[in-house]
């Protein structure tokens, strides 16, 4: 979550706790610079398994690396503060996906390039940190010599 924006928290998280099935998931919830009303909801649901917060905007990424190393589950499904889940069987049509895919696919989603890598990462090489990490898997970072 980010800012003044409680309603958004609302539209993010209420489909996750009631379409899905709690057995099936570990909800990890971030604030980011939110407003006394976003923090009082996000404090407000017992189903939010941890929870990531700061008065400053930090950012993006650096609140995604704060919460992906809390993170021992199979799998992650990110949603931003303006996403949300619409069906009542989206998680488990997405883990049936995941389940059945080959052990080399390690994301699901469209193909999006940010050129900006500076303004992007806020300082920190993101192919150094991710061959760091215990999820990676050897195969080839995707980023050209531009920076794409």
């Amino acid at each position: 979550m980010y800012g003044p924006y409680p309603g958004l928290a609302r539209q993010a998280i209420e489909p996750i706790i009631t379409k899905c099935d709690k057995q099936q998931y570990q909800l990890f919830v971030a604030c980011n610079a939110c407003c006394d009303e976003t923090l009082e909801y996000v404090n407000s649901i017992d189903q939010i398994d941890r929870k990531f917060r700061s008065d400053l905007n930090i950012n993006k990424c650096p609140m995604q690396r704060q919460m992906f190393d809390q993170v021992d589950t199979e799998f992650i499904w990110w949603f931003d503060d303006d996403s949300f889940i619409v069906d009542d069987d989206a998680l488990s049509r997405r883990l049936a996906i995941a389940d059945a895919a080959p052990l080399s696919t390690v994301l699901w989603g469209p193909i999006f390039y940010w050129n900006d890598q500076q303004g992007f990462n806020f300082g920190v090489d993101v192919v150094t940190w991710g061959r760091a990490q215990a999820w990676y898997s050897q195969e080839p970072i995707p980023c050209d010599v531009s920076g794409k």
